[in-house]
């Protein structure tokens, strides 16, 4: 399967692709342990599921789906089951291992200098490198921009079409194909390269990859970036650390009553600028739920909002689908730690549907059944 979108979480246009995978995976155990349900409804949605998450590479939503497996299998004590669960994941890493584990990088060329006359920069970090060529080798950075805006209407100082730098996607996009970064690189590359740059690929081979295989080398991107000290701007899982590092530093000046909802943006925007960082396109939100609560409200929002989710797990022992209201309050609680899930409309709507028909709509069928067992009992 190989899905053509440059950035195939675009699949998710009309809602965010992690609260589509919240509510996939809540409704899949919602049907799967109601059995008013008919027993094909849990395979259709999870075969739909399955699906969008490996043609968006949604890894959230993947572990949303194998949190609620590992909730449903442990309260039906068929803890023998688990393991199946883990076959999946194991085998996908033993497939994209062969793009995390690569020899030693090495050099585009081993010339000090282009043909002409431009000395390279030298810089042969083994943490950046491309289909086992160093990024940074090899690069003539006034020779490449003079000879990409000869070659192309774009100037090389914008963004690609994915809004990343267009110089770095040349770069990449040259190291990958093991070529220098200079004039000699840019006239090597045919109209089927310029094209794929413009597009945002960072690397010649990414054209035929399907989503999942974007996703891990997107990530060991990210890794390689985040161990050699570089920003993490627009990755989103190491870019978490910086989310939270900045967090921390907001929330030890104000403990208690956090800075409110109107201060967070420009308390972000103030900490990226200590750290060099362009806030353009950077979260001004912490992803994390329980964190924005914090910060947006004070400690006692924070608390308040922890007993919710108490008084949620103690209605459990009653509740005529216990399986499915377990599955959908560790899901949710799941997607707080890495997501403002109740930041947005569509978040709110999917988790207020679910309290009412897991906690609200089962109480009162609870209190109807209970009524009418009174009703029927014989009366001495």
């Amino acid at each position: 399967m190989r899905y053509p979108l440059a950035d195939p979480r675009k699949a998710s246009f009309l809602i965010s692709h992690i609260r589509l995978s919240i509510l996939a995976s809540v409704l899949f155990f919602h049907t799967l342990s109601d059995k008013q349900f008919n027993r094909s409804i849990p395979l259709v949605l999870l075969t739909l599921s399955l699906f969008f998450l490996y043609i968006t590479a949604t890894i959230s939503g993947l572990i949303f789906f194998l949190i609620g497996g590992i909730t449903y299998l442990i309260l039906l004590n068929r803890f023998r089951f688990l393991f199946v669960l883990f076959i999946p994941p194991i085998v996908v890493l033993i497939y994209l291992l062969p793009l995390y584990y690569q020899p030693s990088p090495k050099p585009s060329c081993y010339n000090t200098e282009t043909l002409q006359g431009e000395t390279y920069a030298i810089n042969n970090s083994p943490f950046y490198s491309e289909n086992g060529f160093l990024t940074y080798s090899c690069l003539a950075e006034q020779e490449l921009k003079e000879s990409w805006n000869q070659r192309t209407d774009i100037n090389i100082e914008g963004l690609d079409e994915r809004n990343q730098p267009l110089k770095q996607t040349i770069i990449r996009y040259l190291t990958s194909k093991g070529l220098s970064k200079d004039a000699s690189g840019v006239s090597a590359l045919n109209d089927q390269d310029i094209q794929n740059i413009k597009s945002g690929y960072t690397n010649y081979l990414e054209v035929n990859w399907n989503a999942l295989e974007k996703r891990a080398y997107q990530i060991h991107f990210e890794y390689t970036n985040f161990q050699s000290g570089g920003q993490s701007v627009g990755h989103s899982i190491f870019q978490r650390l910086y989310l939270m590092n900045i967090t921390k530093n907001i929330l030890l000046q104000h403990p208690l009553g956090g800075i409110g909802v109107a201060n967070t943006r420009a308390q972000f925007e103030k900490q990226y600028g200590k750290l060099e960082i362009a806030s353009e396109n950077m979260p001004k939100q912490p992803h994390n739920q329980f964190l924005t609560l914090w910060l947006n409200s004070g400690v006692l929002s924070l608390i308040f909002f922890l007993l919710l989710l108490i008084g949620l797990f103690q209605q459990l022992k009653d509740n005529l689908n216990v399986i499915g209201a377990s599955c959908f309050l560790i899901i949710f609680i799941a997607s707080c730690f890495t997501e403002d899930t109740l930041n947005t409309q569509p978040g709110v709507g999917i988790s207020t549907l679910f309290i009412i028909l897991f906690f609200f709509l089962q109480s009162n069928e609870q209190k109807v059944s209970t009524a009418l067992e009174h009703s029927q009992s014989p009366k001495l």
